[in-house]
């Protein structure tokens, strides 16, 4: 693995309206096979990884299995503007920040991934 800071960080605006400002702190380069756990300062079992594979990444820990038990929850949103799709991981007990970020954000939740029955998806992808 191989991290670069940016000192100072990169400040960029994103929202809606622009009301966001976030600050970019910084690249991760991962090997095949390697793995970074990100986790937040309120919760130590709050986390999720990512792993870099031959073929892409695993973006997160298992949607119905790991990640709730590590305290998050999976949630696919539209940004209804732009019709573009995103996967949000909400915090055990911030759902109503989730829901007023939605709200503020014109987004739509379209489903938790913890709820999607398993059975009912085909058996592999195309």
């Amino acid at each position: 693995m191989k991290f670069d800071a940016k000192q100072p960080p990169r400040a960029f605006r994103v929202g809606a309206d622009g009301e966001i400002e976030l600050l970019d702190c910084g690249t991760v380069w991962l090997a095949p096979d390697e793995q970074v756990t990100f986790r937040t300062d309120n919760r130590a079992a709050t986390a999720f990884d990512v792993t870099r594979k031959e073929f892409g990444y695993y973006a997160a820990n298992s949607l119905n299995g790991t990640l709730p038990r590590q305290g998050l929850r999976a949630a696919l949103c539209r940004n209804d503007a732009h019709s573009l799709l995103y996967m949000l991981f909400v915090e055990d007990g911030k759902e109503d920040q989730y829901r007023a970020y939605l709200d503020a954000e014109g987004m739509t939740h379209l489903g938790w991934m913890d709820e999607l029955d398993p059975s009912t998806l085909p058996a592999r992808a195309p």
